[in-house]
């Protein structure tokens, strides 16, 4: 998939030690967290990316990026 979700990246560059902490702070489940740090999600609903933002101080541009194949 030509697009890449970059969640595990920004999270250790914002000190985030681990997924729960992560999932703390921003309010979304800890079983949605895994897939979006391992980057194998497969869609990303925008209230989730909202919070991640949010929880991460960054833009949805952080989180995504499109690499083609």
């Amino acid at each position: 998939m030509p697009v890449v979700i970059e969640v595990g990246s920004i999270m250790a560059k914002r000190g985030f030690k681990s997924q729960l902490a992560l999932a703390e702070a921003s309010g979304i489940n800890p079983s949605q967290i895994g897939p979006l740090v391992r980057g194998t999600a497969r869609r990303i609903d925008l209230g989730t990316l909202d919070r991640l933002c949010a929880a991460l101080s960054c833009q949805p541009g952080d989180l995504l990026k499109y690499q083609a194949d």
